[in-house]
């Protein structure tokens, strides 16, 4: 379940090796993404697996390896902030783990 602090969740895919990022609102069909007045948000991606479409639409832009990508929950909270979170499955198959190693977390992400 989804915080009443938060408005809005994006799956993101970035990509390590040359900078390159992509975003989707995410939901499920029962609790789609929503604008501020009520609307909802067409298309989204799965908020469960949702990051590999983002991942691939990322890699048809061209120019990006799967091999190097993190997954990252991009929250934007009621009260107007962001907070990411690094826990993905792409996260598993490309680093035998959920969560991002700390080396491979941008800090210019939202700079």
């Amino acid at each position: 379940m989804i915080s009443s602090r938060v408005i809005v969740v994006f799956s993101g895919v970035y990509d390590t090796a040359t900078g390159k990022w992509h975003t989707q609102p995410s939901g499920t069909p029962q609790h789609p993404p929503k604008l501020a007045n009520g609307e909802p948000v067409k298309p989204f991606v799965q908020r469960i697996g949702g990051h590999r479409d983002v991942q691939a639409e990322l890699i048809a832009k061209g120019g990006v390896n799967g091999d190097k990508t993190v997954g990252f929950a991009l929250v934007y909270n009621r009260d107007g902030s962001l907070t990411i979170r690094w826990n993905s499955g792409i996260n598993q198959m490309n680093f035998q783990q959920r969560s991002v190693p700390p080396e491979f977390r941008p800090s210019s992400l939202l700079k």
